[in-house]
């Protein structure tokens, strides 16, 4: 590829600090086709962040279209004009996107598309009314390999055309257009890459061919035909030369012979789908929940991200690209993709999902708190319900036949690891599912539980049955001591909604004596939340719904029950759409009431969130009410806008126009959302059944005696000091901890003694045929990880 014989090198190096796109999006896409490693998002009817070549890797910051004409007329497309977005076909995710001046200057239709045979996007661009004398130029700011900074610029020529390029380490950039560039320049943000010229002129004055390390944008004068007709290749590669092949190779074909190759492909494996298309209220988002789906999934290794979105991303820096790491993948937002999969009965797709988690776990058993496509941790904090989703997911795949009883040995390992790392690291977790607090929580109890029953099902067919049996006996143990981790009595909050308790969203650990048959009081804990406004205890979650979705209590339980008024009194919001719910009271993680951007060191307030209708729709469904679960169903919907993009927050204050923030629509975080896309998809395939989809079955056939307390559990991290008399104590420790027991006035015992289980030394004392006041004293031994010891001494007493 040849440069430029007189290199012009531009001026105002490195440009203005970069930023990203707003993190709402009105689209986004790829081909159906693995050869294709592109995918693309549009936002404000443009092109935002463009990936290549992984689905975690953002190479543009936007690509939009400048009208100028007559008495200094300029107009950019993404602010100056209005915006409407079709899908192509339904489940298609290629789209149309009608652009149309305040001013009535100039009115463009533009449809958007991936060719299935190159890494390139196609913008197809057919003015429909442009007043006489009116130039157009196109306008790209390339971020390649996830950076703003750092880009280096040029005009190349491949094959006698003329090539807008850029490049970024490995990762390039090339940018033509099927009519020649009557002038073309690249140069530095907001110094010199023409769009002051634009401004100043209505046209470019300066060019320059070379823009070098810094954040860069390329812009070219577009040659209009006389049809007002011409297509935008934007195309990547692993070097300038391949980039323009691709773009040359996009722009070759007929521009109609592709976009139905790309429709076709897209509605031969949407009719390989179960029917989901009927609902009794609303609009239906099965097609578009399903396209969703299958293009936040990337496809050399088939993970799948939260969203193809940068949350805040307008006020977002290189620095600071990965506050939000949306576009990373999260164990559990795969599994909710899974799940969704699962429900619409892409069997194939939700098993390449399992694949990818047996070659992602960690030697421990676990999986990152979020990481690269390939694996590759990003963050380092600890979810314990990211290892027991994935069982979850692999019993719920078995039951549906994605994967096939004889193949039951090659995931038996991954079960059994993630099974060994959440008794080892249970009953509390060191972050939530909301990626924020340490403790007790109803949810990942939920799914920690039921995740033990089915390891020990998979235990049983393996014969491992002491296995089994001990992963019983300790779901059975943290099931009953629920209430005392986490049921609050007596609090402020519970006086104001008149109920004797509810559920609190999260407990600290260490900090209650676990629950006993006939207990009746629960100290409260006067703890900080974090940077919430409120103590510990007075913090309610929609969470706690997980105790009834999962089935481990009944939906009329008094507690449940108790909390649901709890949750509908703090959390429920009404507005125009339906129903819609925030997570938890105090909840910070959104904008500002005055709009501004969350940031992590100013939280701002948390808004509501559409994917919530949805898990309390499933708790309406195992309750009963149908007409309730359509009215929610038809909510979501309805929270997901003309386009059909569920977001993962709503604003829910009076409209801010000026920070694109209206009443009922998304906010600046994320949209579209895989997680609750993948929540509307099994809630359809829930009214479907008429039963919960997701719901694991052990708990249901377990008998009322086996979920009664047998034993209470005695561990360094939630040392019990009484028992009841008649109960035994089963004493727990893992690696590093050492344990030493004496019942008053009987011989000391060692833990190092013990069984094992999955690196979990237990020991069961039969203290239940002791009288009551017998006192068992305990002698924990830690090895820190700096190498100095900790002794702690304590004392169960029967009671």
């Amino acid at each position: 590829m040849h440069a430029p014989e007189h290199i012009r090198e531009a001026p105002g190096k490195p440009g203005a600090p970069p930023r990203w796109s707003r993190g709402n999006k009105h689209a986004g896409g790829t081909c159906r086709s693995a050869s294709c490693l592109v995918w693309f998002t549009i936002g404000r009817g443009v092109l935002n962040e463009v990936y290549y070549p992984r689905i975690d890797t953002p190479c543009t910051r936007d690509l939009y279209l400048i009208v100028t004409g007559p008495n200094g007329f300029v107009s950019d497309e993404r602010v100056d004009a209005e915006h409407t977005v079709e899908w192509l076909a339904d489940g298609v995710p290629g789209f149309k996107v009608t652009t149309e001046c305040k001013l009535g200057r100039y009115r463009v239709e533009k449809i958007f598309i991936t060719d299935d045979r190159l890494d390139v996007v196609l913008e197809n661009v057919r003015f429909t009314h442009l007043a006489s004398g009116h130039s157009l130029f196109v306008y790209c700011n390339p971020h390649l390999a996830a950076h703003g900074d750092g880009n280096t610029a040029w005009i190349g020529r491949y094959k006698g055309r003329n090539v807008l390029c850029a490049q970024r380490g490995d990762l390039s950039l090339g940018l033509l257009c099927s009519e020649e560039y009557l002038a073309a320049s690249v140069g530095f943000a907001d110094k010199s890459d023409g769009l002051e010229d634009l401004k100043k002129y209505g046209r470019l004055v300066e060019t320059f061919t070379r823009a070098t390390d810094g954040n860069v944008g390329l812009i070219g004068e577009v040659n209009l035909p006389a049809n007002k007709q011409f297509t935008i290749a934007l195309a990547f590669g692993l070097g300038a030369p391949d980039a323009a092949y691709h773009a040359i190779g996009g722009l070759q074909c007929d521009f109609n012979s592709t976009k139905q190759l790309y429709i076709a492909r897209w509605q031969r494996w949407q009719d390989q789908l179960l029917p989901l298309d009927a609902v009794p209220h609303g609009r239906n988002l099965f097609r578009a929940s399903t396209a969703i789906l299958m293009s936040h999934t990337n496809k050399s290794i088939p993970g799948a991200v939260a969203s193809l979105s940068i949350p805040w991303g307008d006020s977002r820096g290189d620095e600071d690209l990965l506050q939000g790491a949306y576009h990373l993948v999260w164990s559990r937002d795969l599994v909710q993709h899974g799940g969704g999969l699962l429900a619409v009965g892409a069997h194939e797709d939700a098993k390449r999902l399992l694949d990818y988690l047996r070659v992602t776990q960690e030697p421990y058993g676990h999986w990152p708190q979020n990481m690269w496509v390939s694996g590759e941790p990003f963050w380092d904090g600890v979810q314990v319900d990211q290892a027991a989703q994935p069982i979850l997911l692999t019993d719920h795949a078995l039951r549906e036949g994605a994967i096939a009883d004889s193949d039951r040995k090659q995931y038996w390992p991954m079960l059994r690891r993630a099974a060994g790392f959440i008794v080892r690291n249970g009953a509390s977790t060191e972050l939530d599912r909301w990626e924020e607090q340490k403790g007790y929580n109803t949810f990942t109890l939920s799914v920690m539980i039921t995740s033990l029953l089915a390891a020990a099902d998979w235990a049983d067919v393996e014969e491992e049955t002491d296995l089994a049996c001990y992963l019983r006996e300790t779901a059975a143990i943290w099931n009953a001591c629920i209430e005392g981790w986490l049921y609050v009595r007596g609090s402020k909050l519970a006086n104001q909604i008149g109920v004797d308790g509810y559920y609190a969203r999260i407990l600290p650990p260490n900090s209650i004596e676990p629950p006993h048959a006939n207990q009746q009081y629960v100290q409260l804990i006067n703890s900080d939340a974090g940077d919430q406004d409120l103590p510990a205890h007075e913090v309610v979650s929609i969470d706690a719904l997980a105790l009834v979705r999962f089935g481990l209590r009944a939906p009329d339980d008094p507690k449940i029950r108790n909390t649901l008024k709890a949750i509908d009194a703090t959390l429920q919001l009404q507005m125009e759409q339906g129903p819609i719910w925030h997570r938890y009271n105090c909840d910070r993680f959104g904008e500002h009431d005055d709009g501004a951007p969350f940031e992590a060191h100013n939280k701002g307030k948390g808004r509501a969130w559409p994917l919530l209708i949805g898990e309390r729709a499933h708790f309406e469904l195992a309750s009963g009410n149908d007409q309730r679960v359509n009215e929610l169903m038809a909510a979501m919907s309805a929270y997901a806008g003309e386009a059909g993009l569920i977001s993962e927050q709503v604003w829910d204050a009076e409209d801010i126009p000026e920070r694109q923030l209206f009443r009922g629509r998304p906010t600046g975080s994320a949209s579209p959302l895989l997680w609750a896309h993948s929540e509307y998809l099994k809630l359809l395939r829930s009214v479907k059944d008429g039963v919960v989809f997701d719901r694991p079955p052990q708990m249901a056939a377990r008998s009322e005696s086996q979920t009664s307390i047998i034993r209470s559990l005695w561990r360094i991290e939630h040392p019990v000091r009484t028992i009841p008399y008649g109960t035994a104590l089963r004493i727990e420790a893992v690696e590093g901890i050492e344990i030493e027991w004496q019942i008053e006035g009987g011989e000391r015992h060692s833990l190092a003694d013990a069984a094992s289980f999955l690196d979990v030394r237990v020991a069961d004392l039969p203290v239940e045929s002791l009288p009551q006041g017998t006192r068992v004293h305990i002698s924990a031994t830690t090895t820190l990880k700096d190498g100095s010891i900790q002794q702690k001494k304590h004392r169960v007493e029967v009671r």
